[in-house]
């Protein structure tokens, strides 16, 4: 039987890890059998390296942090990390304007988190940012029998639609034909419209939020890059 997520919750999560903020990232350890405790414990004190304190994960073990529970502050620092990043960058010589001439900043790793309780579903993976939140609401316009990946960084979720029920895998890189056992979770197409409208709701209001900080910070085109990282029209 497949495990039902009509009940799981959505969440935009951004990730808060070393080498991001303005200040030089501590040696990570070399984590043994303790690792869970020793990876919370370098993630805690790097916080409190930085100036944020005590600050609750999406999830257990997690070093990514729901929108609503970052402070105009830690969104500041987080960017002005960014743009010291860039700055090196075009120091170097590494130029990060795209075709219009707009400066660019690396995007804002995070994005859609899927969660039952405290326990993490799915979750943004390597090569991905927040700009690909809307990856689950194109679920929305497929049609019948249609399977596909949902690209959430790799490994990506393997998905179909059957009737008015939306499957998915677990995080794999299969590239072959989906055995039937693979597919774990399902969820009602009309409950995922639900989900996803209350998604794009907080990324409007992360938007807002970054685009009154880039303004106070005076960096260049504040508004090209906010929406830029939150893939907002």
């Amino acid at each position: 039987m497949l495990q039902d997520l009509n009940d799981a919750r959505f969440a935009i999560a951004i990730l808060l890890t070393p080498r991001r903020f303005d200040k030089p990232d501590p040696e990570s350890p070399d984590f043994d059998a303790e690792w869970v405790t020793q990876r919370e414990r370098y993630w805690q004190e790097w916080l409190t390296d930085n100036d944020i304190g005590k600050i609750i994960p999406v999830y257990p073990e997690s070093w990514s942090v729901a929108e609503e529970d970052l402070r105009d502050e830690h969104l500041e620092k987080l960017l002005r990390g960014h743009l010291a990043i860039n700055q090196i960058e075009r120091d170097l010589g590494r130029e990060f304007l795209d075709g219009n001439g707009i400066w660019e900043i690396p995007f804002l790793y995070g994005g859609v988190h899927v969660l039952l309780g405290d326990e993490i579903v799915f979750e943004p993976q390597c090569c991905v940012d927040m700009s690909r939140w809307d990856q689950w609401g194109n679920l929305l316009d497929w049609n019948d029998q249609d399977t596909g990946w949902i690209w959430v960084g790799h490994p990506a979720i393997h998905c179909r639609r059957l009737g008015e029920e939306l499957q998915f895998t677990p995080h794999n890189d299969d590239s072959g034909e989906i055995p039937e056992e693979l597919y774990r979770y399902r969820m009602d197409r009309a409950v995922l419209a639900t989900k996803m409208a209350e998604i794009k709701t907080a990324v409007g209001r992360f938007h807002q939020r970054l685009l009154s900080i880039l303004t106070k910070m005076d960096a260049p085109d504040p508004e090209a890059l906010a929406t830029r990282i939150c893939n907002v029209t």
